[in-house]
């Protein structure tokens, strides 16, 4: 049982959202009279349907509020629903005489099966209409759509998926999903493999394509100029391209691979802004010492000595220094030289082998190869301590945070940044001010070290 269908007030109307759901139990038969005054281009969309004989009485119906008695809730819901989706056939050229074309095959294929007229024509609709989202541009429609229909159901999907990186159900999806359908309706717009729906769809495409048998393929002009009246759609019925030859296929091959070659080009020009910037943030400051990393030297290396030891299924174990922001630096001090200074301790205290650098303008790393979270939390230890005793009276304590590659659950350069970045973060707002902490999350499944 549907929703409904209220009386609106004196600044509203009857939407198409309101018929889609309602069953016209407790309607003043008043208020059905009024329709063509709430919504004036979809009633007489209603009226030409309950006028056509294709879909209606076969006779000419005055007023929208007689068509909608005539018709009913049912078949009003689906009229409803082309009238909304009419605003989404314009898109390409001529696509909406294409939609209704082949809207017009799946009615003659569901009239051959005895199956209801109604449905069809919607499952018809939306079968297109998903293809003229996804192909919008008319000259290829002309060569890809062609070529798509050539291939099984069962196929086309995953060709779609790689040619658009989508498919035309999912933009249909995305073009319908938000609409209040009923679950008849989204059936009909999103049919399974073995649902009636896609039994008609396949029917009317493949009718379209071979246009056997002669006498069920010429009833579909005559079916075509009958929807196309109801829906004010001109060019009806739609003349279906010739298949596209070799050189088409090859001249469109060629526009994508001139539309690429122009994208890679941005993305490099982007790439090359990025590098320069990320240069003249590494030399903002003279005073590095040499075997200190900076930001783009540490990116490289944490990139690098992550995936040998993943590679060779090595330990690998990073420690995260920063100053605690609850202490203000002292006035003429800068932070950066604090850190600098600190980094510098830090690579006195290191192996040759180790690395100890900026990630960030606030954050240092020692990158600890061969190291597993044990002997990390030994040099963490003695790190912190050394600091912490180093520091002139006044200045910020510093933030000491590590983890190891063994702890991290999605094991990578990425996921081990946020994992340090995310550990200093809490301990700036631990309330009971631990200044000392390693990740001691332990992932479902170990890694196979040594």
């Amino acid at each position: 049982m549907g929703a409904v269908m209220q009386m609106p007030d004196q600044r509203g109307g009857v939407s198409w959202q309101d018929l889609l759901s309602a069953d016209w139990s407790g309607i003043d038969p008043a208020d059905i009279d009024r329709f063509a005054d709430w919504d004036p281009e979809l009633s007489e969309t209603i009226r030409l349907a309950a006028s056509s004989a294709l879909i209606g009485q076969g006779r000419e119906v005055q007023d929208a509020g007689h068509a909608l008695k005539l018709l009913g809730a049912a078949r009003v819901r689906h009229i409803a629903l082309w009238h909304r989706m009419r605003e989404l056939f314009d898109v390409g050229g001529d696509g909406a005489a294409e939609c209704v074309t082949i809207a017009a095959a799946a009615y003659v294929v569901a009239k051959a099966e005895g199956l209801p007229p109604y449905g069809a024509i919607t499952a018809g609709f939306a079968a297109r209409l998903g293809q003229r989202l996804l192909i919008p541009e008319a000259e290829d429609q002309a060569v890809l759509g062609a070529l798509l229909e050539q291939i099984h159901p069962a196929r086309r999907e995953k060709l779609e998926e790689r040619l658009f990186g989508t498919t035309a159900l999912a933009r249909l999806e995305e073009a319908t999903g938000s609409w209040p359908l009923p679950k008849d309706l989204r059936e009909l717009l999103h049919p399974t493999r073995r649902s009636a729906a896609r039994r008609i769809i396949d029917g009317c495409l493949t009718l379209l394509n071979t246009e056997e048998p002669k006498g069920r393929f010429a009833e579909i002009p005559e079916v075509a100029r009958a929807l196309a009246k109801v829906l004010r759609v001109e060019g009806v019925p739609w003349a279906k391209p010739a298949a596209p030859e070799p050189e088409d296929v090859i001249l469109l091959m060629a526009d994508v691979k001139d539309e690429a070659d122009r994208a890679h080009e941005v993305i490099a020009e982007k790439q090359r802004h990025i590098t320069l910037f990320r240069d003249l943030l590494d030399l903002r400051d003279k005073d590095f010492v040499e075997d200190i990393l900076r930001p783009t030297q540490m990116a490289l290396s944490i990139d690098a000595e992550i995936a040998r030891a993943l590679r060779y299924k090595r330990r690998f174990s990073a420690v995260a220094v920063r100053l605690d922001p609850r202490r203000a630096v002292p006035e003429g001090v800068r932070g950066q030289d604090l850190l600098a200074e600190m980094a510098r301790m830090l690579r006195r205290a290191t192996r040759s082998a180790d690395h100890v650098g900026f990630l960030d303008g606030q954050t240092l790393v020692v990158m600890l190869p061969e190291t597993d979270l044990s002997g990390a939390r030994l040099f963490g230890d003695r790190a912190f301590r050394g600091l912490t005793a180093a520091r002139q009276s006044g200045q910020p304590k510093p933030l000491v945070y590590l983890t190891a590659l063994e702890q991290e659950t999605k094991p990578g350069a990425d996921a081990l940044i946020r994992s340090l970045l995310n550990g200093l973060t809490a301990m700036e707002a631990d309330a009971n001010k631990v200044r000392f902490r390693w990740n001691e999350t332990r992932p479902p499944r170990m890694r196979s070290v040594r």
